[in-house]
């Protein structure tokens, strides 16, 4: 198991950041995730790879200052790699994995079109 945390926190500056008078109109930005998860390793090979898998689940907040005023947090949706596999090349050091990634849409979703949160409303796949 594995906990990975991330904050970061910005002003928004550039074009159109400052008032006629001077005054700086800076937009804030902050954004906290905590990502916790499951890499299942059970020892098993395939074509010379080692198998794994791995679940994610990561809880977000999120927000924007003014003149946009808006925050979030919730649920981001649920990430599953059913399958990595990953081979060491020789005695480099170095390795190569591939594998196939799983956005599931069981986020937190808001509004009428579910786009107004953390969550996504759609399932996403990638190839790792």
């Amino acid at each position: 198991m594995f906990n990975q945390v991330f904050t970061c926190q910005v002003n928004l500056t550039g074009p159109g950041t400052k008032t006629v008078l001077g005054a700086s109109t800076n937009t804030g930005a902050q954004g906290a995730v905590d990502a916790q998860g499951f890499l299942f390793v059970p020892g098993w090979t395939f074509l010379g790879a080692t198998y794994d898998a791995v679940l994610v689940q990561a809880f977000v907040m999120q927000s924007l200052g003014a003149p946009l005023n808006v925050q979030f947090s919730g649920v981001h949706n649920t990430y599953v790699a059913p399958v990595e596999l990953s081979w060491m090349l020789g005695n480099t050091g170095l390795g190569v994995k591939t594998g196939l990634g799983i956005f599931t849409p069981d986020g937190t979703q808001t509004g009428i079109t579910k786009t107004g949160n953390t969550g996504a409303p759609y399932w996403t796949f990638s190839r790792n």
